[in-house]
């Protein structure tokens, strides 16, 4: 099922139809101007489409960091669980 959704964004009304549920909606949105009145406070009054741009280069920082930490992530539990299966090897 794809249901609508309102989303307001810099005062504009937008819907989306997804597989989403309303509550993951709206963290989307509260996530998306959070992040406008960050950047909007951060650096001054700029026109909509230069502050969007900048947001979006700040989300992409953010997604891009997220991934790094992913992979650290990974590659720790790699490792364990390398060490892990050489103990047991080592035990049997």
């Amino acid at each position: 099922m794809n249901d609508a959704f309102k989303v307001n964004v810099l005062g504009q009304t937008f819907y989306l139809k997804g597989e989403h549920d309303q509550a993951y909606i709206e963290r989307v949105e509260k996530y998306l101007n959070d992040k406008i009145e960050e950047v909007r406070s951060a650096g001054g009054t700029v026109d909509s489409y230069n502050l969007m741009i900048l947001v979006a280069l700040n989300l992409v920082d953010d997604c891009l960091k997220k991934e790094d930490e992913a992979a650290e992530v990974k590659r720790v539990l790699d490792e364990k669980s390398d060490q892990l299966i050489n103990l047991i090897d080592s035990h049997m």
